[in-house]
C-alpha cells in the first residue's frame, strides 16, 4: 500500500485538460467546469475538434475544396471558443483532428500528454436514447487518462459546479482524490461534501436467516458509526476558513453507485468526484466498479481521477503517431 501512496505523491496537480468538442450546444457543457479545474490547477487547456467521414462513407475527402472548407470552419469554431478561455486568463490552445473521433481523441490525448479528458455524454446529432452516446462510450471505456464526463442535458450556468461532493472509502487514492476535490471547491468557493456509503451487507434467502440478518443490521450500524467519524476526521484535516465542509453517510441498500448518484442527485449542479478504484479494485482494472457504473450511468457531472502513475505511464507521445498526423496535416485523403 506504501507504494500506492508514493505513486500518488505529486499527483496533486491537473497540469494539461483536453477538451472535446464539436460545434454543438451540447458538447459545450463541458466548458465552465473545464474552466473551474483551469482556475483550480492553473491548467493549460487544449480544445480539440475531430473531423469526420461523411455517413455512409470510407473515406474522408476526395476534394481538397472541401476539406479546406471544412477544417477552416473547424479552425473558426475553436477560435471563437478559445476567447471565452482567454478572457478567463486560462491558458488555451486549439487542434483540429481528422478521422475516427474516438481514436483522435485518444491518440491527442496520448500525443499531448492530457492529464485530464474532458467531454460530454453526446455531442452533435447523438440520439439521447442511452446514458452515454457511441463516442464518449468508447473514450471513456478506453481512456487511461483522469475523465471529466458532463451530462449533455446539464443545463448551462457558466459558472459551473455549485458544490462538490467527493466519495470516499479510506483508501489511499479516494484521499488523493479529497484533495484534489478540496483544492476545486476552495477556488470556485463552493460547499466540499465528503460522502461515504456503507455497503449492505447480504444474507443468502436459504433456510432460516434471521440471526444472520440480525449480524448484519449490527454490522451496518457499526460500519455506519466508524464512517461517521472517519469523515468527522477527515473534515478536521482539511478545515480552514476559506472551505465550507459538510460530511454525508448512507446505506447502500441496493449499490453503492446508486447511492451516491442519490445524494449528488439532492442540490443541482453538484460535481461528484471519485478515485477511479478504490481500496477494493483490481490492480490490471482502468476503473473500479463503482467508478465504471457512475460513467456509465453519467446522471451528474462526475469527474474520475486515475493514481498520478497511470497518467504518466498512459501520457507518452507516439512517434508513429506524431509521424503521420505530421504527414497528412492540411491535405485531403484520397
Amino acid at each position: 500500500m506504501n507504494g500506492v501512496i508514493r505513486s500518488l505523491e505529486g499527483g496533486d496537480v491537473i497540469r494539461r485538460v483536453l477538451l472535446v468538442l464539436d460545434g454543438s450546444e451540447r458538447a459545450e457543457r463541458a466548458i465552465p467546469y473545464v474552466m473551474t479545474l483551469a482556475r483550480a490547477f492553473g491548467s493549460e487547456v487544449l480544445l480539440l475538434r475531430v473531423i469526420e467521414a461523411k455517413p455512409g462513407s470510407d473515406r474522408l475527402w476526395t476534394d481538397p475544396v472541401e476539406w479546406r472548407l471544412e477544417r477552416s470552419e473547424a479552425k473558426a469554431y475553436l477560435e471563437g471558443v478559445k476567447k471565452r478561455f482567454v478572457d478567463a486568463e486560462i491558458a488555451v490552445d486549439i487542434d483540429v483532428g481528422v478521422g475516427d473521433a474516438s481514436e483522435e481523441i485518444l491518440e491527442m490525448a496520448r500525443a499531448r500528454r492530457a492529464d485530464l479528458l474532458a467531454l460530454t455524454t453526446h455531442g452533435r446529432g447523438q440520439a439521447t436514447g442511452v446514458p452515454v452516446a457511441g463516442t464518449a462510450h468508447k473514450v471513456v471505456a478506453a481512456a487511461e487518462t483522469s475523465i471529466l464526463l458532463v451530462p449533455a442535458g446539464t443545463a448551462e450556468n457558466g459558472r459551473g459546479p455549485r458544490r462538490i461532493l467527493v466519495g470516499l472509502d479510506g483508501s489511499p487514492r479516494a484521499e488523493w482524490a479529497l484533495r484534489i476535490a478540496a483544492a476545486v471547491a476552495r477556488t470556485a468557493d463552493v460547499p466540499l461534501v465528503l460522502a461515504h456509503v456503507v455497503p449492505a451487507s447480504e444474507v443468502l434467502a436459504v433456510g432460516d436467516t434471521g440471526s444472520l440478518r440480525a449480524m448484519a443490521a449490527e454490522l451496518a450500524k457499526a460500519s455506519g458509526k466508524l464512517a461517521r467519524g472517519y469523515l468527522a476526521d477527515a473534515a478536521k484535516r482539511l478545515s480552514a476558513r476559506d472551505l465550507h465542509i459538510s460530511t454525508r453517510t448512507a446505506s447502500a441498500k441496493a449499490s453503492v453507485p446508486r447511492a451516491l448518484a442519490r445524494l449528488v442527485a439532492e442540490e443541482p449542479d453538484t460535481l461528484l468526484v471519485l478515485s477511479a478504484r478504490g481500496s477494493t479494485a483490481m490492480e490490471g482494472c482502468t476503473h473500479g466498479t463503482v467508478a465504471q457504473a457512475l460513467l456509465q450511468a453519467a446522471e451528474h457531472p462526475v469527474l474520475v481521477l486515475q493514481d498520478a502513475s497511470r497518467v504518466a505511464a498512459s501520457t507518452q507521445p507516439s512517434p508513429e503517431r506524431s509521424r503521420r498526423r505530421r504527414n497528412t496535416e492540411g491535405l485531403p485523403r484520397a
